[in-house]
């Protein structure tokens, strides 16, 4: 099994390039048979694409005038790790959105 993780490992960069975290774990399951859990996702894809991931969907959220707060308790709901460990916040929705693409 350890030799379909890199071929995985690129599919789900892939996916999350397009969709949000959770739909792409259910993604993996469904046609891939792959079941992982959202720390499992991180760690096939890594840090980097899991920020890039959720930068993307801060932003836009942002346009959809959703406000950091509420992007944070979303967040926190749907038990999404923020980087650096702990919850969510407004500070942290808005470090990530400061960051370069």
């Amino acid at each position: 099994r350890k030799s379909e993780l890199p071929d995985l490992s690129g599919v789900a960069t892939e996916l999350l390039r397009a969709m949000p975290v959770e739909d792409v774990i259910d993604t993996l399951n469904d046609k891939h048979g792959l079941t992982l859990s959202l720390g499992q996702l991180i760690q096939l894809v890594g840090e980097k694409a899991y920020i890039e991931a959720l930068r993307h969907e801060a932003a836009e959220l942002e346009m959809n005038r959703i406000s950091a707060e509420q992007t944070a308790q979303l967040w926190n709901d749907a038990g999404r790790p923020a980087p650096g460990g702990g919850l969510w916040s407004s500070k942290k929705i808005a470090a990530l959105l400061a960051m370069e693409p």
